[in-house]
């Protein structure tokens, strides 16, 4: 059997025909290699891009859509409905890209816990906190209200940010 080609499933097979001359060999991928299922890594980086991607068009397109066409308390009355919900889109989609990134890719699955982390605080802590500096600044109208709710803006804006960087890292990595 020497100098039989090797196909990539480890099947030697016989020139000329013979069942009994096609042995099997053990196929070994390279080291860091996926054995050719590229699956995994497709999966994450697709659930990676639709996340991605929801962020930039809720940041790019939503948000600002809004603040045009409807008016300041209607605005924010839309929002306070819209970001919990964008929020949780984003826990499942993180989620389910964390359980696929635990099983093919840790470096992944580090950065997939910290966007998801990002979008929990978002959602469960840093959202009720800026409703109700919202409605404080504008009940007294002060400008250290004002401060409170601009300071837990920016700590929203600088989460997202951080997330989106994540996000692009697992997609390039």
């Amino acid at each position: 059997h020497a100098g039989l080609p090797v196909t990539t499933a480890g099947k030697v097979e016989s020139r000329h025909g013979c069942r009994s001359c096609t042995v099997r060999v053990p196929y070994n991928p390279p080291a860091g290699s996926t054995g050719g299922n590229m699956a995994p890594s497709l999966i994450i980086d697709i659930l990676a891009s639709l996340l991605l991607g929801s962020m930039v068009f809720f940041a790019a397109v939503v948000a600002p859509a809004v603040f045009r066409a409807l008016e300041g308390d209607s605005a924010g009355a839309f929002l306070r409905v819209l970001f919990p919900r964008y929020y949780l889109w984003g826990m499942v989609l993180s989620l389910a890209n964390l359980g696929v990134c635990l099983l093919h890719s840790p470096k992944g699955a580090v950065l997939m816990a910290l966007v998801l982390a990002g979008f929990a605080y978002a959602r469960q802590v840093l959202v009720p906190a800026l409703n109700a500096a919202r409605d404080r600044w504008r009940e007294t109208d002060s400008p250290g209200d004002k401060a409170r709710f601009g300071a837990l803006h920016r700590r929203s804006v600088i989460i997202n940010v951080a997330q989106m960087a994540m996000l692009v890292v697992i997609i390039i990595a």
